[in-house]
């Protein structure tokens, strides 16, 4: 039976992801729940690729990116946390240590959408497949 774990979305919208797993389920609501706090907050700056590329996070703040449309996105600093709601694309990460990444389990086997990031401080790049990112919740060190 799967999890649906919400997460803020840019303009007060939610983004509702699904998790057949309960342990990346707890893992996503943790991650969901910063990135609620940050952005009732306003320490998170919330950017969605339907309204163009990343832009550059403010000082002073970190940034949340939704990926809602398909596409290949490459981060600027201070992106540390991704959402993706997209069924295909690519996403290279920020870079920034501790990123966290939700990916619900939309994305159909035989997809390609990949995600390229830097999760802990002094470690490889990993790419991370649509089979192995389908249900996913990870946070860097």
């Amino acid at each position: 039976m799967a999890t649906i774990v919400t997460v803020p979305g840019t303009n007060g919208s939610t983004i509702s992801l699904s998790y057949d797993s309960k342990t990346n389920a707890a893992l996503a609501q943790r991650i969901a729940d910063s990135i609620k706090q940050g952005v009732d907050n306003n320490t998170i700056f919330q950017a969605d690729n339907k309204d163009g590329p990343p832009p550059p996070v403010p000082a002073g703040k970190t940034g949340e990116y939704i990926q809602s449309l398909s596409a290949s996105t490459t981060l600027p600093p201070s992106y540390k946390d991704v959402v993706n709601d997209a069924k295909t694309g690519a996403i290279f990460g920020s870079g920034d240590p501790g990123e966290g990444v939700l990916s619900g389990a939309k994305c159909p086997s035989g997809n390609k959408l990949s995600l390229w990031s830097r999760l802990a401080k002094g470690a490889c790049t990993a790419r991370i497949d649509c089979d192995a990112v389908r249900g996913t919740a990870l946070r860097g060190a």
